[in-house]
């Protein structure tokens, strides 16, 4: 259950930042250089994705001997069992 909620907001912190960065930009090529409120969002929405992020690797392990896997592959390099997802 957690894995899909930090999916969704990974996904939805990576879409407001995309959407806030052109508005960013429109903003800018007409003239209108009052963008903090939409930088601090875009901020915010970067460290949330660098968060999500940073908990997926801390917490992405083996099932058999607990240790902390850094592929995707579908076998743990340390102890050679089949990881199921």
């Amino acid at each position: 259950m957690l894995k899909r909620i930090r999916a969704w907001v990974s996904i939805i912190a990576m879409l407001i930042l995309v959407i806030l960065c052109a508005l960013i930009g429109l903003k800018l090529l007409s003239g209108n250089y009052h963008i903090l409120m939409e930088a601090s969002i875009c901020l915010a929405c970067i460290v949330i994705v660098f968060i999500c992020a940073m908990v997926r690797l801390a917490t992405y392990r083996c099932p058999d001997c607990g240790k902390s896997l850094k592929t995707d592959g579908s076998y743990c390099p340390f102890c050679g069992k089949k990881i199921k997802r």
